[in-house]
């Protein structure tokens, strides 16, 4: 995912950290709420999973993390509105958490969605849609 990582710096005028972080905050979710099939299949197509994982806010700032969210203001918000890891309010504050401005998480989510497509195909990426539910908010701009 480093070619990931390089187009969105250049793209989306991020920095580095912030697009390491964001990236692996997703593929995190995807660990946890895609089969272990599907994600062997990401993490043997994909490289630098695992070191990306390692760079996102669950991992870097746990006190920010998806179950620890609650915590924070934004993890109060989630709760209060009914989020859920997998759901929009849960994968924005996590964006957000690793520096994306929420107008930058539409155009990165369709991003990713597209690396891991031309790297694992149309099943995977369609079961991250379907498994991950705020994907779809994201990436519309619903959020």
């Amino acid at each position: 995912m480093n070619e990931f990582v390089k187009n969105i710096v250049s793209s989306m005028n991020v920095d580095e950290d912030t697009a390491k972080s964001a990236t692996g905050a997703l593929l995190k979710a995807a660990r946890e709420n895609l089969s272990s099939e599907d994600y062997s299949k990401l993490a043997e197509n994909v490289e630098n999973v695992d070191g990306l994982i390692a760079q996102s806010p669950q991992e870097k700032k746990p006190e920010q993390g998806i179950k620890e969210a609650a915590q924070g203001l934004l993890g109060r918000a989630t709760e209060a509105l009914g989020g859920e890891s997998g759901g929009s309010i849960g994968l924005g504050a996590l964006l957000a958490a690793a520096g994306l401005k929420p107008d930058q998480m539409p155009d990165f989510v369709q991003k990713f969605l597209d690396y891991i497509q031309e790297k694992v195909g149309s099943d995977i990426t369609g079961n991250m849609l379907s498994k991950m539910s705020g994907l779809l908010d994201l990436k519309s701009g619903d959020v």
